[in-house]
C-alpha cells in the first residue's frame, strides 16, 4: 500500500467535489434544518413554553397550539413535564406570534425560533373505541356512538341518555339561585327526601289539583287555602287556632 504524506493533507486527496457540496449540504441540514420533533416543556409562560428536544436543545417562549375557531378557544392546563411534538415552520412567524398580522418571510426557514407546540403523549395511550373521552385520573366524559353524554368526578354525575333522559346524581347539595322564574313542565313530579321539606315564598303559595292530599303527623302555620275535595289525614290546624281532627 502506497504511503501518503499527512502533513500537508487536503480535501483533493480524499474526496470528489461533489463528495464535498453533498457533505456541506448534509451538514446543514442537520445543523440547520428542523422539521420537528418530540419535546417535553420544562417551563409554562402565560401563553409561551418552553422545552427540551430529544436531542437536548432548548427552546423558549414557543407558542402553544390550543384550538381556536369562530370566536370559540379551548384552554389546556399544560405542565412541566408534559410532552408534544414541535413543529418548526418554514417562513419566519414573529410577526404572527406578536400582532396575529398573517404575514411571514422565508427568513431562517425551518430555524428553531420558529417552532409551535403541539402537546400530547405517545406513551399510556388509551386503546381506540368508538366514544369520545375526556379524562383525568378523576373526572371522565364521556360521549358515546349512541349520542349519549356522561360526566362524573366520583362524586356526581350526570348522563344526558339517547332517549334524551336527563339524571343527576350527586353527594352533596344542588343548588339552583335565579333572579327570575324556575318553571318545570312534565307528566308526573315526585319528590321524596330522607329528612326535612320545606318550602318558602315571600308571596302565596297556591297548590292545585283534582285531588291535593296533606299526610303528616302535624302541618300548617297560618293561613292554608285548599281547594276539594281535599282529605286531611293526621292533626292539621288551619290559621292560627282552628285545627282539623284526622280525617275531617
Amino acid at each position: 500500500m502506497d504511503k501518503k504524506d499527512y502533513s500537508s493533507f487536503g480535501w483533493a486527496d480524499t474526496a470528489t467535489p461533489d463528495d464535498i457540496i453533498n457533505a456541506a449540504i448534509r451538514l446543514g441540514i442537520e445543523n440547520m434544518v428542523n422539521t420537528s420533533s418530540i419535546a417535553r416543556v420544562t417551563a409554562v409562560n402565560e401563553n409561551t413554553v418552553d422545552l427540551e428536544l430529544l436531542n437536548g436543545d432548548k427552546v423558549i417562549n414557543v407558542p402553544l397550539c390550543a384550538s381556536s375557531f369562530n370566536g370559540w378557544t379551548i384552554s389546556l392546563p399544560i405542565k412541566q413535564d408534559d410532552t408534544g411534538i414541535v413543529f418548526f415552520t418554514k417562513y419566519e412567524i414573529s410577526n404572527y406570534k406578536s400582532t396575529g398580522e398573517f404575514s411571514g418571510e422565508s427568513l431562517s426557514p425551518y430555524s428553531q425560533n420558529n417552532g409551535v407546540f403541539v402537546p400530547f403523549a405517545l406513551f399510556k395511550q388509551p386503546a381506540i373505541s368508538e366514544d369520545i373521552v375526556i379524562t383525568n385520573s378523576i373526572v371522565n366524559i364521556t360521549i358515546n356512538k349512541d349520542n349519549e353524554i356522561s360526566v362524573t368526578n366520583g362524586k356526581a354525575s350526570l348522563l344526558i341518555n339517547k332517549e334524551g333522559g336527563l339524571a343527576v346524581t350527586c353527594e352533596s347539595d344542588i343548588t339552583i339561585d335565579t333572579q327570575k322564574d324556575i318553571n318545570i313542565t312534565c307528566n308526573n313530579a315526585s319528590i321524596e327526601t330522607q329528612a326535612n321539606a320545606e318550602i318558602k315564598a315571600s308571596g302565596n303559595v297556591t297548590v292545585d289539583g283534582a285531588t291535593v292530599s296533606f299526610c303528616g303527623a302535624t302541618a300548617a302555620q297560618g293561613a292554608v287555602a285548599v281547594g276539594s275535595p281535599c282529605p286531611l289525614t293526621g292533626t292539621h290546624s288551619k290559621g292560627s287556632t282552628k285545627v282539623f281532627t284526622p280525617g275531617t
